[in-house]
């Protein structure tokens, strides 16, 4: 059940990157509800037009692009005009995944099973994408000495998950890459810290579930079999950690990585 902190964000502008259709889109509508401007993009369009609706159904300003996190100039361009609309971006949300390189992202695939097309496809949204947005939002982050980003990540890259080879190693240089850039952001009072989901029911993980056919309660079972708390997360659980890390909550927090995985992950 979702618990809302009206006035939390009141003032701040959110550019959530990836908003998608799970958890990061619950996260997005939370800080809308709470408060937040907001600056949504997706690779699908259909998924940024739902998720900027509910948004501005709290009666807040919303831009929303469908667009690749890859394209570097086209992310410049977009906070650029998020600037312009809203002016400022007060906090980046990145969890953008390639879900572009077509339907075997729906799969739990092996080491040996993957394609060089998918390494490469999976980088440069996962690590290099982040970075282009890193680097069009800190300048105004800085100057102003207020920022706050959260990098989405997933217990694969903390304790290594059969079958998430690609992402798993992509969100690990993501979160090696947060902690450098907790220590030298530091001084400008820009947190960075990342939040890393454990097993939970979001659309993307229902797909790979089916992807895997009849094996597919063989692996809820073992996944909850796991988990300390028997069940699988809900979206808006992986949400509040989100929220609570983009906001003024966590202002003495940076360069951490918090898992939200029922008691799996504990380091």
């Amino acid at each position: 059940m979702q618990r809302y902190y009206p006035g939390r964000f009141d003032g701040k502008v959110a550019l959530v990157m990836g908003v998608g259709r799970g958890s990061t889109k619950e996260a997005a509508v939370r800080m809308a509800a709470e408060g937040a401007n907001m600056v949504l993009t997706d690779i699908v369009k259909e998924y940024v037009d739902k998720a900027a609706e509910e948004c501005r159904g709290y009666g807040r300003k919303v831009v929303a692009f469908a667009a690749d996190a890859a394209d570097g100039k086209l992310t410049r361009e977009i906070v650029e005009q998020a600037n312009k609309a809203l002016g400022k971006i007060d906090a980046l949300i990145y969890a953008a995944i390639p879900i572009a390189i077509g339907e075997k992202r729906g799969a739990l695939r092996t080491f040996h099973e993957t394609t060089d097309e998918e390494w490469d496809r999976e980088y440069a949204v996962t690590l290099r994408g982040f970075t282009y947005a890193l680097k069009a939002v800190l300048p105004g982050m800085m100057e102003r000495t207020y920022g706050k980003i959260v990098f989405i990540a997933t217990d694969a890259a903390r304790q290594g998950s059969t079958g998430q080879t690609v992402d798993g190693a992509m969100k690990a240089a993501g979160i090696g890459l947060v902690k450098t850039l907790a220590r030298e952001y530091a001084r400008y009072k820009i947190n960075v810290n990342v939040v890393s989901p454990g097993p939970h029911a979001t659309p993307l993980v229902k797909e790979q579930l089916e992807a895997a056919g009849s094996f597919s309660s063989k692996i809820i079972d073992g996944m909850v079999g796991w988990v300390p708390l028997k069940r699988l997360g809900e979206p808006d659980e992986i949400a509040a950690a989100t929220c609570f890390m983009a906001s003024d909550d966590a202002s003495y927090m940076t360069g951490q990585t918090i898992s939200v995985s029922g008691g799996l992950s504990m380091f």
